[in-house]
């Protein structure tokens, strides 16, 4: 298998690219995406609303969507309640060895990720990569779906980077007023809705930011001093504002070797891009956890 040598990080970006990119005006706005990441160059990229404007496209806007990058691409089930057809998806780059891809069937649950595991040279150890894509129009649903893909990572073992569009809220973003900040449309999935003496009152709901963390994943952005992180603060993940929606988490083992993190307005799409960093040397030494009954 080849060496990621002289590299000495492993690069994991995350991209929604709004309908994939695709609109009444062609694929500029995909182009301006592809040309984003390809600045980053990842080794990964985890990707939502993979999609085509008619279904029998889809494969060949995925095989494009990897060329570009010259990446290899696994593709997720179609999102759950959502129209359009939109996919998560993953970008693996060569130098890593794709070694299983899902998520399986879940009889009673349609997953809302996309997963690869990956061997890494030099790295003792498989990663588990997963692109999320959790549904947008119910907190309830979010939570399940959260709940699931934490308990099962936790089960599992071993190390694993999640990340994507979690449609749900994180501390940090810039809500200061949520009144304003999230329209009519947003609130139920995004917020607690408090009786108050004028009215309703919003409080950010966080359950599935906290649903993962008490199965010990971890909020990447957020582990980071502000050094290491472009922008410094816990900022808005949307180009309109609206909160933290787009996140990374990581199993416990892999914690300690992340390095970096940034997000960027690519051009292309109404989410920003993210990617974080991890050490390679950090990573070498970890020992994950396995499987628990």
């Amino acid at each position: 298998m080849p060496s990621l040598t002289p590299v000495t990080e492993l690069r994991v970006a995350s991209a929604n690219l709004e309908r994939g990119g695709l609109g009444d005006d062609g694929a500029s706005r995909w182009e301006a995406s592809m040309t984003a990441l390809a600045e980053w160059d990842p080794h990964v990229v985890l990707l939502q609303e993979m999609s085509a404007r008619e279904p029998w496209r889809l494969a060949a806007h995925l095989y494009r969507t990897a060329n570009a990058l010259g990446m290899t691409p696994v593709l997720g089930p179609p999102m759950p309640g959502a129209a359009g057809g939109h996919h998560p998806a993953i970008l693996v780059a060569g130098g890593l060895r794709i070694i299983d891809s899902g998520p399986p069937e879940l009889p009673g649950l349609f997953p809302a990720w996309c997963q690869a595991t990956v061997e890494i040279p030099g790295i003792p150890y498989p990663v588990t990569c997963v692109s999320v894509h959790l549904p947008s129009r119910s907190a309830l649903a979010q939570l399940a779906q959260g709940q699931h893909l934490a308990s099962m990572l936790a089960q599992r073992g071993g190390a694993a980077v999640a990340g994507g569009d979690w449609n749900g809220l994180a501390p940090g973003g810039n809500l200061a007023g949520l009144e304003n900040e999230l329209p009519l449309h947003l609130r139920n999935a995004r917020t607690l809705v408090i009786p108050g003496d004028n009215g309703y009152l919003l409080e950010p709901d966080y359950s599935v930011h906290h649903a993962l963390a008490v199965t010990g994943l971890t909020d990447a952005a957020a582990a980071l001093p502000p050094e290491h992180r472009e922008p410094p603060v816990l900022a808005s993940t949307g180009v309109l504002g609206r909160g933290r929606i787009d996140r990374f988490y990581l199993t416990p083992e892999l914690t300690p070797a992340l390095t970096g993190y940034v997000q960027r307005d690519t051009g292309g799409s109404d989410h920003l891009a993210l990617m974080i960093s991890l050490s390679l040397e950090a990573m070498g030494i970890a020992t994950p956890g396995g499987p628990v009954p």
